[in-house]
């Protein structure tokens, strides 16, 4: 895509640009009831103090920042809108997990912890 020659030199309108590019996503239609919950101040703050917690993403060996707040386990599967069930997650293994293909670590279970009982991290 080109961009015109206006457009480069106006530095803050094409990083505003690029700023609602990168954020779009398709869980953004207006029409959608689950848009209306991201909105709501209680689901702002549960974000940030899930972020404020898992500061890099939860998945093992990643050490990316952490951006999304991910439910373990979704809402539409009776998912709870609580501390406890949400993750931070870096944007790639965000959307990963959304298309189905959460990445696992050999010799851990879906949660990242150790299968055999003698490791450290189980003691």
């Amino acid at each position: 895509m080109r961009v015109r020659a206006h457009l480069r030199t106006d530095i803050p309108f094409y990083r505003k640009m690029r700023h609602r590019c990168v954020t779009a996503s398709p869980h953004d239609a207006e029409s959608s009831p689950m848009t209306s919950f991201y909105k709501t101040t209680f689901w702002k703050r549960l974000r940030a103090a899930c972020l404020k917690r898992d500061r890099i993403c939860t998945t093992p060996g990643c050490n990316a920042r952490a951006v999304v707040a991910d439910h373990i386990i979704p809402r539409s599967k009776g998912g709870a809108d609580a501390l406890e069930n949400l993750r931070g997650l870096c944007i790639r293994h965000h959307n990963m997990r959304r298309h189905g293909n959460e990445p696992y670590l050999k010799g851990c279970n879906t949660n990242g912890q150790p299968v055999d009982p003698n490791h450290w991290w189980n003691s």
